[in-house]
């Protein structure tokens, strides 16, 4: 139960003398002893040193618990064979940098899963370190990382960089192990440069930080701001903090701002006009400024701005980058659409020569809108251009182009597949297996089915086909475990 829900065993006081809280498990342990006499009486009547309650015990419990996890994983990835690696490290509490691999491979009915492995103390923050502990890791699994057929990491040069990040080592032992960029990340990354690409950009979310800062930062004003709230029916939305690392805070902030500016307009006005007592100038002072910013048809434009498009990639990144499901041509569809989402025109009165512009509307106009248009057009091509490279590889395999007119492509592409996979299937069988699954798939696509690329493996695993199809099949598993982390 404990394990399920993610609590822990239990606290340092353990046995502290006189303690009203002896940790989760112990706790449990006595609730469930008043509906069990045999356990209560084993409670009661045992030695100290014959109770099993020990935290020694407790551990021994949690890594017998652990065995039989990764025993089945183990099992499973060994009949998959092929597998992918998904791996990042996060700094925990106690400030020690924690090395955290994960594991994607095809079950036996064909799905793609994904499963955590370990937790490792990292010595250091080069490649090899990193490599060394993942190598380890699934040695100590009897996992082969020559089976390995794809990689995903964040953007850090440590772990993708081609030449001596963790990438480049992982292919060393695995040339074929594909390196997948993570796209949620790398969809944080994009959004943080249009954040900062222009002035007015800058300004806008330096507002919003400096409101949560200067309302949430004194009881009397977060009051006066509730105050507001209520007098307008609003339901009593709390500011949230802008965040770095996770842009979907800045989609939480910028609603929550959205919508309580009436009550954040009124609660500055009331702090302006004396509303807190013995309030500091400084304090009048930055009210008074923070007001004249939200007034303005700027400030105004770039919330609803920001709203909308936030709104839209949290909505791709959250419900569709982010499964475990996704494959690797509907995620580059999404990611197209991504740019379509922002997609303009070039108007007749833009301004295209580089002068002076008088006009305060135009110059909006022109270096803010026009511009972050222009950034997020163009972020999602440059920062996705090696994921589309990848994904191409396997554009052969997807049933919407089994269409005639798609054959020489397709043929060329799996001659490809089969040159660059030669260590794993043959070339030959693939092209008449590929021709004749081809012709299959069509006759299903015929009768109204639509099949996505990623249930292709289910289905033919479900329809015995793995013995008639078994170079096809491979490549199905192998983009199947190539993840969209």
């Amino acid at each position: 139960f404990l394990a399920q829900q993610g609590l822990a065993f239990r606290g340092h006081r353990e046995y502290s003398c006189g303690s009203q809280n002896e940790g989760n498990y112990l706790e449990l342990l006595k609730l469930l002893a008043k509906y069990d006499a045999l356990l209560a009486q084993h409670i009661k009547t045992s030695k100290r040193n014959e109770t099993y309650l020990s935290h020694h015990i407790q551990n021994d419990v949690i890594h017998a618990l652990a065995t039989e996890v990764l025993s089945a994983i183990n099992h499973e990835v060994q009949e998959a064979k092929f597998f992918s690696v998904i791996v990042d490290s996060t700094i925990d509490i106690g400030h020690v940098d924690q090395f955290s691999p994960s594991l994607r491979y095809v079950n036996a009915t064909g799905q793609a899963v994904e499963h955590f492995i370990t937790f490792h103390d990292l010595p250091g923050s080069s490649a090899e370190d990193f490599f060394s502990i993942l190598e380890s890791s699934l040695e100590t699994l009897n996992i082969n990382m020559v089976h390995c057929r794809g990689q995903a990491y964040d953007g850090a040069s440590t772990m993708s960089g081609n030449i001596s990040g963790l990438q480049s080592r992982a292919k060393e032992v695995s040339p074929t192990a594909l390196f997948v960029h993570c796209c949620a990340h790398n969809l944080n990354l994009a959004l943080m440069d249009a954040a900062s690409c222009c002035t007015n950009a800058q300004l806008f979310f330096g507002t919003i930080e400096s409101l949560y800062t200067f309302l949430t930062g004194s009881l009397p004003r977060l009051r006066i701001l509730k105050d507001e709230q209520e007098q307008l029916d609003n339901a009593a939305q709390v500011l949230k903090k802008l965040s770095d690392t996770q842009w979907a805070c800045r989609k939480r902030a910028v609603d929550a701002v959205v919508q309580s500016l009436p009550a954040l307009h009124n609660a500055l006005d009331r702090i302006v006009s004396g509303g807190v007592p013995n309030c500091k100038p400084k304090v009048v002072s930055d009210a008074q400024g923070l007001l004249s910013t939200v007034e303005t048809f700027e400030f105004k434009f770039m919330l609803i701005f920001w709203r909308n498009v936030l709104n839209k990639i949290y909505t791709l990144s959250t419900f569709f980058l982010q499964s475990s499901t996704i494959d690797l041509m509907t995620a580059l569809n999404f990611l197209d659409t991504c740019g379509s989402l922002v997609f303009r025109k070039k108007f007749h009165d833009e301004n295209l020569e580089d002068c002076p512009i008088k006009d305060a509307q135009q110059k909006f106009k022109v270096e803010t809108y026009f511009y972050l248009l222009d950034v997020f057009s163009r972020q999602p091509k440059e920062r996705f251009n090696d994921f589309r490279m990848v994904a191409s590889k396997f554009n052969a395999l997807d049933p919407k182009t089994f269409d005639d007119k798609h054959a020489e492509i397709n043929n060329n592409a799996i001659k490809d597949l089969a040159l660059f996979y030669n260590s794993d299937i043959n070339e030959e069988d693939l092209l008449e297996e590929y021709t004749f699954f081809r012709s299959v798939f069509k006759n299903i696509l015929s009768t109204g089915t639509v099949l996505p690329m990623n249930e292709v493996p289910s289905f033919l695993l479900a329809n015995d086909m793995k013995k008639v199809f078994p170079n096809v099949c491979i490549l199905y598993y192998f983009v199947t475990i190539l993840t969209i982390p």
